[in-house]
């Protein structure tokens, strides 16, 4: 027999554009059992409002939080605490001026997921700079509660001043708040849509920080913007509504139903894919041109070609905030409300994570679970490779699930051997991702904690070759 060896499972930590993780999973199915199923990249819900009174009695008291993988410290921290020469100052600046602030609630990528991609939820962005602070010899915790912001001030934070809207971003992101003095957890819809923000009380975390005896706090993930505004890109790319299904419906294109067995099945038939890329070509042609010859939105006298994405399609930019002597202060420069501290990590109750398990097929019929449910916080291995490395030889299987580091060292989580024939290699893999939000995916009021969370499970084979 010819010895192979396959990576029979991977799973690549990431996050879709909202800022929910996302755990890409590519699992190598091999044999004629096997089946492509695709899944989709990006989850959009539409939750209830949870009140922070509510959230405060709902989330556990427990400050437990568990290391799933590794003890030791980040590299990337390691060295960006020295190249920020582990100073107070440096260490708040590049967080609050370097990292941009994604409202969704609890952590979700952690300190090294924050530097990775220059974003991070409040969490994240508390846990960074926590992170930096303790590799410098300070003693530093969390501070989580509440903070309440006017619609001015939420307005340079997001850009949002419709109270509606401003209830679909913190809702969208399980971020428990109350808009305008509103008392209980309620759907959006239920604010008029035209009513303009007056004020915002939400569920927040920032950072406490003792310097020679007195304790300072500080907000990284509150800072204000600048916003660009898009282009019109429907006008640049000269669409024109229902012209692509004009030209894919032309001579000969015909609709039906066939009817087999007792079951029927609608169908299409002759639509003209070549004037559908036409036509979709020219939009594209027409949008490049616009992109090479036209100005922004803002500036018109700055060429687009010279310029950013956001200029294009959208974006902001952080304002630097640059004080004129080191920030020192007691308390927040807004209204706000510390009720539990941290001194540890981040609890478990607010992070996202992910519980694998794996079973394999038995020549009796069985199927042996070789890997338990296992869970990993999103925190802890954000931006690594989850690896299921498996080895054959004659009458002897051996699979073993890693984690590697940007350097490829390899940690191992679970081993599994037998001396079955490699022939019997499939199974079931489960994955199972779970989001520290109290909300309830069905859009009810009751905090039931069932938002974006999800259960994927599949076949998976190998075999050596």
């Amino acid at each position: 027999m010819a010895l192979k060896r396959w990576n029979a499972a991977t799973v690549v930590t990431g996050s879709d554009r909202t800022g929910h993780p996302l755990w890409w999973a590519a699992v190598a199915l091999i044999g004629p059992m096997a089946a492509a199923v695709a899944l989709p990249s990006v989850q959009i819900g539409r939750p209830a409002l949870v009140d922070p009174v509510t959230a405060e009695s709902t989330y556990p008291a427990s400050t437990a939080s568990t290391p799933s993988v590794f003890s030791a410290t980040p590299n990337e921290i390691v060295e960006l605490s020295r190249a920020l020469s582990g100073d107070l100052d440096q260490i708040y600046d590049f967080v609050l001026n370097n990292v941009d602030t994604v409202f969704v609630y609890g952590s979700q990528k952690g300190p090294l997921g924050a530097i990775i991609d220059k974003a991070g939820t409040p969490f994240d962005q508390a846990q960074l700079m926590v992170a930096l602070l303790r590799q410098a010899g300070y003693t530093a915790s969390f501070k989580a509660g509440t903070i309440t912001v006017n619609g001015s001030q939420f307005s340079a934070w997001t850009n949002i001043t419709n109270a509606r809207a401003a209830c679909d971003l913190l809702a969208g992101g399980g971020i428990p708040a109350s808009i305008n003095g509103s008392a209980a957890s309620s759907a959006c819809t239920s604010l008029p849509s035209t009513a303009t923000l007056s004020s915002v009380t939400l569920a927040h975390i920032w950072v406490d920080v003792v310097v020679s005896g007195t304790h300072y706090v500080f907000d990284p993930s509150f800072k204000n913007y600048s916003f660009r505004s898009s282009i019109n890109l429907s006008a640049a790319a000269g669409l024109t509504s229902g012209a692509p299904l004009a030209a894919a419906t032309g001579t000969g294109y015909a609709t039906g139903t066939l009817t087999s067995g007792g079951a029927s099945v609608n169908y299409v038939q002759n639509l003209n894919a070549e004037n559908l890329t036409s036509l979709i070509t020219s939009y594209a042609y027409n949008l490049q041109s616009t992109i090479q010859t036209g100005g922004s939105a803002a500036t018109p006298s700055v060429q687009l070609a010279s310029a950013q994405i956001k200029d294009v399609v959208g974006g902001r930019d952080i304002l630097r905030y640059a004080p004129a002597s080191p920030v020192r202060q007691t308390t927040l420069p807004y209204p706000s409300t510390a009720s539990r501290t941290w001194s540890g990590n981040v609890p478990d109750a607010y992070r996202s994570s992910l519980t694998v398990s794996l079973t394999k097929a038995r020549p009796n019929g069985n199927f042996d679970t070789i890997i338990a449910p296992l869970t990993l916080f999103s925190d802890d291995v954000y931006g690594r490779k989850l690896i299921y490395d498996t080895t054959f030889l004659p009458y002897l299987f051996r699979g073993t699930l890693q984690l590697t580091d940007e350097f490829g060292r390899a940690t191992t989580l679970s081993t599994y051997q037998n001396n079955d024939n490699p022939a019997y290699s499939l199974g079931t893999l489960t994955v199972v991702v779970r989001h520290p939000y109290l909300a309830d995916a069905a859009g009810s009021v009751a905090p039931l904690s069932t938002y974006m969370d999800a259960v994927v499970s599949g076949r998976w084979a190998a075999r050596a070759a």
